[in-house]
C-alpha cells in the first residue's frame, strides 16, 4: 500500500502547493509560505480586481471596474 502524500504543514495542502516536498517544483532553499498564499488564492474563486475590503463592516463589497 503507498504512504499518503504528506500536507504542506502550513495551509493543508492536497500535494499541489509548491511549498510541499513532494511538489515538482519544490525548492529547499526558496519554498515558503508565499508559496502558500499562492495556493490558497488559485483554490479560490474570487475576483480581487473588482472588490474592496471594508475594513469598518469587516465585509468585501462589490465596486465597478474602471477603465
Amino acid at each position: 500500500m503507498k504512504e499518503p502524500i504528506p500536507n504542506c504543514e502550513i495551509c493543508n495542502d492536497d500535494g499541489l502547493c509548491r511549498n510541499n516536498e513532494n511538489h515538482p517544483d519544490y525548492d529547499s532553499d526558496f519554498s515558503d509560505y508565499l508559496d502558500c498564499i499562492g495556493y490558497l488564492k488559485s483554490k479560490e474563486k474570487r475576483d480581487y480586481s473588482i472588490e474592496v475590503w471594508n475594513p469598518d463592516k469587516k465585509e468585501w463589497i462589490k465596486t465597478e471596474k474602471s477603465s
